[in-house]
């Protein structure tokens, strides 16, 4: 792993662990690691094993997927689409392509009013 990706993954790490209000204390026990641990792979001090790195992400909510390099753009573009945040299992071609009828709002008991 290059130096820059490390440093974007642990920076990931770092940001959803704020972001989930965690403190490393709090990681390291949902991990079985010590706060000296997390606080040695946050501030990029050695080279954390694969294992630390997916427990942390796991414990987050995350999951780390290797990608073949050939597919990366595509699924950069894909995840920008879904938006932050934004569950990819919910996002569908139908959603993008939907249009609602103002119509259909203001006639909620259908065509058949008495």
């Amino acid at each position: 792993m290059a130096s820059n990706d490390k440093t974007d993954l642990i920076n990931e790490l770092r940001s959803a662990r704020r972001a989930a209000k965690l403190s490393q204390e709090d990681l390291a026990r949902r991990i079985g690691r010590s706060q000296a641990q997390v606080s040695k792979v946050e501030t990029s001090a050695g080279d954390p094993r694969l294992s630390t790195l997916l427990s942390m992400a796991r414990a987050l909510g995350l999951e780390l997927l290797a990608v073949p390099k050939t597919r990366v753009a595509e699924i950069r573009e894909i995840l920008k689409i879904a938006g932050p945040g934004k569950d990819l299992r919910e996002t569908t071609v139908l959603e993008d392509l939907y249009v609602p009828d103002p119509e259909e709002d203001d006639d909620e008991d259908g065509p058949n009013k008495s």
